[in-house]
C-alpha cells in the first residue's frame, strides 16, 4: 500500500497542480511539501484540513480508500452539471475548463471561493459594468 506522502503526491498530480503551486496555495516551501512527499516529514493536521479547501480527497491521502459515488450522490453531480452549464450559457461569458470545474466544485461541495477566484470574479464584474 503506498504511504501517505504518495498518495498525497498522487492527489495532487490528479488536481493537476505542481509542486511550486501547491506551496503558493499552502504557503509552504517547497522543501516542506517534498517532506511530506517523500515520508521524511509527516503533514500537519493544518496542512491536511487546508487541503480540503482545495478539493484534495484528504480521507484518500490518510486512509488510502476513496469512496465510490453512490447513485443519489451521481444525480447530485448530473443535476450540478446542469445547473452550471446554464449558468454559463446564461453569462455568455467564455469559460475554461478550469474555471467550469471551479464552478461544479461549488455546487457539489459548498466551499467557498478563493481570495483569488473572487478578485477575478469581481474584475469580470466591473468589465461587463463597463461594457
Amino acid at each position: 500500500m503506498h504511504s501517505i506522502g504518495e498518495r498525497l503526491k498522487e492527489e495532487r498530480k490528479r488536481l493537476g497542480l505542481s509542486q511550486a503551486r501547491l506551496c503558493e496555495l499552502m504557503g509552504i516551501s517547497r522543501k516542506t511539501l517534498f517532506g511530506y512527499e517523500t515520508g521524511e516529514r509527516s503533514p500537519t493536521a493544518v496542512f491536511l484540513a487546508a487541503l480540503c479547501d482545495h478539493q484534495f480527497d484528504v480521507d484518500y491521502i490518510l486512509k488510502g480508500m476513496r469512496k465510490t459515488p453512490e447513485l443519489p450522490e451521481i444525480e447530485k453531480i448530473r443535476s450540478a452539471a446542469e445547473t452550471a452549464y446554464q449558468m454559463v450559457l446564461s453569462v455568455g461569458i467564455p469559460v475554461s475548463a478550469h474555471q467550469f470545474s471551479e464552478m461544479m466544485m461549488t455546487l457539489l461541495c459548498g466551499s467557498p471561493l478563493s481570495v483569488h477566484e473572487k478578485n477575478n470574479i469581481s474584475s469580470e464584474e466591473k468589465r461587463e459594468k463597463k461594457r
